[in-house]
């Protein structure tokens, strides 16, 4: 269920059981999945490949700082 108390849609309730699975933080709250902040998606991606050694070494220098990571992607 959303924050609002109004029932979250089906794509988060999946994406939260399917990356729950594999990372502890950040909290996948379905009002930040559907409204993700560059933050939330650089920890996503970076929780994921601690976890799973999926995309290890695809990100290096600037991009793996998430105080950076805005002007990264925006450049």
């Amino acid at each position: 269920m959303a924050e609002d108390g109004t029932e979250a849609p089906q794509w988060v309730l999946e994406t939260q059981a399917a990356l729950g699975a594999i990372i502890r933080r950040p909290k996948l709250t379905p009002a930040l999945l559907q409204k993700p902040p560059f933050r939330f998606l650089h920890d996503i991606v970076t929780e994921t490949t601690k976890a799973t050694g999926f995309a290890d070494g695809l990100y290096e220098g600037d991009e793996l700082q998430s105080a950076k990571i805005k002007v990264c992607y925006i450049s």
